[in-house]
């Protein structure tokens, strides 16, 4: 999904026990879903000079029903902090 809404991102999606992409082409980046815990990952492209809005690789963002909102958790560069981030959060 993620290479046809952003056919010009220069890295592929991590592999997160529990997210599925859930890339939307309206959005800045490719984005990652794991439905049971209720949270989004925002995969942001490797080369800072392309990223839309600036800021790191990694934004986890709290998204559950019924209003889909985001609320942010954690930004970082590291995938080992998503990991460890996403495993302590509970639904």
């Amino acid at each position: 999904m993620y290479k046809k809404a952003f056919p010009s991102f220069d890295a592929n999606l991590p592999v997160i026990t529990g997210f599925v992409d859930e890339s939307w082409k309206n959005d800045v980046c490719p984005s990652m879903l794991n439905e049971s815990k209720g949270l989004k990952l925002f995969v942001n492209f490797n080369n800072p000079k392309l990223r839309e809005t600036g800021g790191l690789k990694y934004a986890l963002f709290r998204y559950a029903a019924p209003d889909f909102e985001c609320h942010f958790i954690r930004e970082t560069n590291s995938l080992a902090d998503i990991r460890k981030t996403a495993k302590g959060v509970t639904a």
